[in-house]
C-alpha cells in the first residue's frame, strides 16, 4: 500500500514539475480575474449600477402606499442563455 501512495506521489510530482509554468498561468489568470470582477462589482456598487440583474416584483397600491413584492433576481445570464439577448437587455437598461 505504501509503494502505491509512493507512485501516486511520484506521478503528481513529475506532472508538477513538468507543467508547472501551466499551472502558475492559471492560477494567475484566475487571480487577475478575481480582482477585476471584485473590482467592477465595487465599482458597480459605488454608482447604483446593476444592469444585468432581472428583478420581477408585484407591484400594489394599497391605502397610497406603493407595495413592492420581489418574487425573483437573478443574473442576466440566468434567465437569458444567449449573450446576444443579454447585451441587448443591458444596452436597454442604461438607456432609460
Amino acid at each position: 500500500m505504501q509503494h502505491n501512495l509512493r507512485q501516486i506521489f511520484d506521478v503528481i510530482s513529475d506532472t508538477l514539475h513538468d507543467h508547472w509554468i501551466k499551472f502558475a498561468m492559471a492560477a494567475l489568470i484566475a487571480a487577475v480575474s478575481w480582482f477585476l470582477g471584485r473590482r467592477r462589482a465595487r465599482a458597480d456598487w459605488g454608482r447604483r449600477e446593476f444592469y444585468d440583474r432581472v428583478n420581477v416584483s408585484l407591484n400594489a397600491i394599497r391605502d397610497g402606499t406603493l407595495m413592492i413584492r420581489t418574487i425573483a433576481e437573478e443574473n442576466c445570464l440566468e434567465v437569458f442563455l444567449n449573450s446576444a439577448a443579454v447585451a441587448a437587455l443591458i444596452d436597454a437598461a442604461r438607456h432609460t
